[in-house]
């Protein structure tokens, strides 16, 4: 159950980035009621006026953390198909590369310090050829390492303060009301285990307003520690200059060290190109001033961006010889004594309706749609609907679905089921015909049945998360390029998992089949409460899956019988049964008593007979004529019930062969069919099978 339930009130600390995704991805979100539930963020001083609208802009799937950052940087990519983010943001794919460089350089000596060194991201060994092709704004032979971090199927840009802007004005078409005042204090109940109101002063007033909130999510970067003293966040200034060049350069984003001419400190700036044709760079970190009260009082030490400019235009005749449009400063938030891939902040925070989104480092700008959409699902689903990435992960998901057996026999269970993906029985008929719904985690007995008994895989909670699916196996949009997960899944999981979705397209078709799946557990619990329409909006688009785009254990076959498994496991698994139903011994040959009975009796009849019939032929050629009556009936008796014997055998023979036959010929016309016409499409929901 979701904690979003009737009247709501979200209230957000801070516009920029962060916030405003936060405020985006709420109002976006499905269960979002704009006649019932309000958003309200709080700016203190303008829409992406401190680092959300200073910073770099870039957008890397390979950024920290590993298991925000992918998923962040695919929502970037839906984002600017669906809302013209090449237009509207300045959204673009970029090469980026950690490089070394010599300032002022037409040629150069190697020294005994070694020049080269390692990004934590780096994806290759530094270049002997260290200049790539298509920098051209970078002087050619100044270049002495470059070591690629980024590439354009998972690194992009955007420039940070229109990306702001446009998410917030998208976030106030959906319903989110945007007010400009500074938070003064967050209001608790008496025993502060629940957060209630915020403690607001206006842009341009003295006066404090109080916001009364059933969630309150502090995303204020730096500035959280004045709110959440306790929150481990401290703050770092960064300078930065935007220059633009006489003419249009190439789109790379470099993290460099210079070394200028004159022996000093290596310098590392990070230069960015940007898609206006300006050329952004920022200086390393300081903290010479504290915090100000907002980011409109931020100092900007202008010492510092002319020696950017210096520095830059060591190695760039493009930069030097460029216009000074900007020069500027802000505070970027970073969690105290963080290592790699260690936060930011994101999630409760110990007390009822208090959410954390902060501590974002470099990453907010790459980041900022990731923590928005979990942020989102955290407060109207009530928790954390997915694990966004784990090194194992696809491991787990290869447990999970893969049937790796069940492809290998595909090519011949035309032997063994109805050749159609559409042979799955709607729940409430599978116990109309007495079958008892067994939950099986093992997805190659999925849909597989014997006796009374259908197994059946529950539906895993993460596999309802829409986000979950585009951070791990949905396919990416037509025009961002691919390559956004750390580890992506194969086609074969991919195509494991939409087929095992789409049977529950079939499973479930009315109210009486939902009823069942929850009874059974085969939704999760997440799921108790989800009514019948609901569930159709979700499962309806498997429907339309094409039999080609499953794996082929899904391709042609619905439900299967065990039983034909087990025997035909022997010839093409070459082991003794594809799975063992009976784990005692005693079970195990109870199933043989029947038949073993049944022949004995037959054998005894048939041997009885034979006794009979020979011990009558041998008293009428002895001469016992008293008895030749009854020797005579006995003797054809005898052989008039083996004629019998034979005749059963032969009729459950013709039988046997004629029922054999019979589903051969269909199997048959199904394989030859299904060889003939195209791939199966979905049927529209509520058609039976």
């Amino acid at each position: 159950m979701g904690s979003l339930i009737g009247k709501a009130h979200i209230v957000i600390i801070g516009g920029g980035v962060v916030g405003s995704c936060v405020a985006y991805f709420i109002t976006s979100h499905p269960r979002y009621d704009r006649e019932s539930h309000t958003v309200t963020v709080l700016e203190a001083s303008s829409i992406g006026g401190g680092a959300s609208g200073k910073a770099g802009g870039i957008i890397a799937a390979w950024a920290d953390p590993s298991c925000l950052a992918p998923l962040s940087y695919r929502l970037h990519c839906e984002l600017s198909v669906s809302h013209g983010g090449t237009q509207e943001w300045g959204f673009r794919n970029v090469y980026c590369a950690d490089v070394d460089a010599m300032g002022e350089a037409v040629g150069h000596t190697a020294t005994d310090e070694n020049l080269t060194h390692f990004h934590s991201h780096a994806v290759s060994s530094p270049s002997t050829n260290p200049h790539p092709p298509g920098l051209d704004w970078i002087t050619p032979n100044s270049i002495t390492s470059y070591t690629e971090l980024g590439r354009p199927e998972n690194t992009a840009q955007v420039h940070p303060l229109l990306f702001t802007n446009k998410i917030a004005d998208l976030a106030r078409e959906q319903g989110a009301n945007y007010v400009m005042g500074s938070a003064v204090s967050i209001d608790y109940t008496p025993d502060g285990s629940q957060a209630v109101s915020v403690s607001y002063k206006p842009k341009w007033s003295s006066d404090v307003i109080k916001i009364d909130a059933s969630d309150v999510v502090v995303a204020a970067g730096p500035w959280t520690k004045s709110l959440l003293p306790e929150a481990p966040i401290s703050e770092s200034r960064n300078h930065s200059i935007v220059v633009r060049p006489q003419k249009p350069v190439s789109a790379y984003v470099l993290f460099p060290e210079l070394h200028p001419k004159i022996p000093q400190k290596r310098i590392p700036p990070e230069i960015y190109s940007r898609p206006d044709g300006t050329i952004y760079s920022c200086a390393p970190s300081d903290r010479d001033v504290p915090l100000p009260e907002t980011t409109d009082l931020v100092d900007v030490n202008l010492e510092i961006c002319d020696r950017i400019y210096r520095d830059v235009s060591s190695v760039s005749q493009a930069f030097r010889e460029g216009e000074i449009i900007s020069r500027q400063a802000c505070y970027r938030p970073f969690i105290v004594g963080r290592a790699r891939d260690i936060g930011p902040l994101v999630g409760p925070t110990g007390i009822k309706s208090l959410w954390l989104a902060s501590g974002h480092d470099s990453w907010g700008i790459s980041n900022g749609p990731g923590t928005g959409k979990v942020i989102s699902e955290m407060i109207i689903d009530g928790k954390p609907r997915i694990l966004l990435y784990h090194p194992q992960l696809c491991l787990q998901l290869d447990r999970e679905f893969l049937t790796p057996d069940l492809n290998t026999l595909a090519p011949y269970l035309w032997l063994l089921a109805t050749q159609s993906s559409s042979h799955i029985n709607p729940l409430h008929e599978q116990v109309l015909k007495g079958c008892n719904i067994v939950i099986t985690e093992n997805p190659e007995l999925h849909l597989t049945w014997t006796d009374n008994r259908i197994f059946i895989k529950p539906i895993p909670p993460y596999m309802l998360s829409y986000a979950f699916w585009i951070a791990h196996l949905l396919p990416l949009p037509s025009d961002c390029t691919g390559g956004v997960r750390l580890e992506p899944p194969s086609n074969a999981l991919v195509k494991a998992a939409l087929g095992y979705m789409r049977t529950y397209y079939y499973l479930i078709q009315y109210q009486s089949d939902l009823h069942i799946a929850k009874q059974s557990g085969l939704l999760p619990p997440s799921a108790t409460d989800i009514t019948l329409e609901q569930f159709y909006a979700f499962i309806a688009g498997f429907g339309d899956i094409e039999d080609n785009q499953v794996s082929p254990r899904y391709s042609c076959y619905g439900t299967i019988r065990l039983s034909r498994l087990n025997l035909w496991a022997k010839i093409f698994l070459h082991r003794f049964q594809f799975y063992h139903i009976n784990r005692q011994y005693s079970k195990y040959f109870a199933r043989f008593y029947a038949p073993i009975l049944f022949l004995f009796g037959i054998l005894t009849v048939i041997l009885s007979a034979m006794q009979v019939g020979l011990q009558a032929d041998s008293d009428l050629h002895e001469g016992m004529y008293q008895w030749i009556v009854l020797q005579k009936t006995s003797l054809w008796f005898s052989v008039a019930t083996l004629m019998c014997i034979c005749a059963i055998g032969a009729v459950m023979t013709l039988v046997f062969a004629f029922m054999l036959s019979r589903e051969l010929v269909f199997a048959s016309k199904g394989f030859m069919t299904r060889k003939t016409f195209l791939p199966r499409k979905g049927n529209s929901w509520g058609n039976s099978p």
